[in-house]
């Protein structure tokens, strides 16, 4: 147990004759449990000669839950219309109100402008599918749970046939699509880890998902209070503490040291071009994550002669107060 980081949380005899006193039933659970009592009681002998063991623990379960995400079709987009579209916009209106409500503005009129260019769908993602299981197999398999509600309803020899039809066709799908995963697998990684470094981490990710245990949680953390953070965002809030509490530098005290300026110019004027944002959309890679915004790099990246307008004034507007009236910032 010591090696498995487990312990035993039972101290009392399990069973008592007249001459010995005797743990047989243990319960051994990892040290990072937060077990709050633990012990044995009397059970009738005609039930068993042993003492019943009992635990009092603490368990939040977070199941992996499905989520859903945008996917665009960019092989079938129509981006001279989309830059047509933006040009057209009158875009003054992101000028006025705060600049959170400028960005929500821009945001939400640049998305509805995509989605009438590039054609886009949601994907159900769950984070427990295997690297073999695809859509194919998904839409037969809701079939079969479909005959199989069917059949145990009418109790008709038909659709119970029909049933075992659809059940013995799942399981042919998934083993050939295992077995054509293993096949291509060798070439695939070959291949991948020279010309397509990312589409290599992707599939040892997918690899990794599909053999990785369905418990792999970060086990609970002890807070300063003694206390223990079970979830995720306790154990985040936790962390966080942490690292925080121990580079707390107390300087109320502290003085600052007289500025000396080197140099008597000042920059009282901070704008940003519209060639400057179109140089470093231009930069973008177009393969990197789309954030919560939905606003891929991949549309910036073309869309950046049109789109600079906008961005032009979101930036000159996030420039800060001080640094455009000349005062130097601290």
């Amino acid at each position: 147990m010591m090696i498995n980081n487990m312990s035993n949380v039972i101290n009392d005899a399990t069973k008592i004759t007249h001459t010995t006193r005797t743990l047989l039933d243990p319960i051994a659970v990892t040290n990072q449990l937060n077990i709050y009592n633990a012990g044995v009681y009397n059970t009738p002998p005609y039930i068993s000669d042993h003492f019943a063991t009992y635990l009092y623990m603490n368990m939040d379960l977070q199941p992996s839950t499905s989520t859903k995400r945008r996917v665009w079709n960019y092989k079938r987009a129509d981006f001279n219309k989309l830059n047509s579209l933006i040009t057209n916009v009158d875009w003054s209106f992101i000028s006025h109100g705060s600049l959170d409500e400028a960005c929500e503005l821009f945001t939400s009129k640049f998305i509805e402008l995509a989605k009438t260019c590039i054609p886009n769908n949601f994907v159900i993602v769950r984070p427990n599918d295997k690297p073999w299981y695809t859509s194919d197999i998904m839409f037969a398999s809701r079939q079969r749970d479909t005959l199989h509600d069917m059949a145990k309803t009418s109790t008709n020899v038909v659709d119970w046939n029909n049933y075992k039809k659809a059940r013995k066709k799942i399981n042919n799908m998934k083993k050939h699509a295992k077995l054509l995963l293993l096949n291509n697998l060798e070439f695939s990684l070959n291949d991948l880890s020279v010309n397509n470094p990312r589409q290599y981490w992707k599939m040892v990710k997918l690899l990794v998902k599909g053999n990785a245990s369905q418990y792999n949680q970060i086990p609970p953390l002890k807070n300063s209070d003694q206390s223990f953070s079970l979830t995720d965002l306790d154990n985040a809030n936790t962390l966080n503490n942490y690292f925080t509490s121990i580079d707390n530098v107390d300087d109320s005290s502290s003085e600052l040291p007289d500025r000396v300026f080197r140099t008597n110019n000042r920059l009282d004027n901070f704008v940003i071009s519209e060639q400057e944002i179109t140089d470093v959309l231009s930069n973008l890679l177009p393969n990197k994550a789309t954030g919560p915004d939905e606003i891929s790099h991949r549309m910036l990246k073309s869309t950046t002669t049109t789109l600079c307008v906008p961005l032009c004034l979101l930036f000159n507007r996030s420039s800060p107060k001080p640094l455009k009236a000349g005062v130097p910032q601290g």
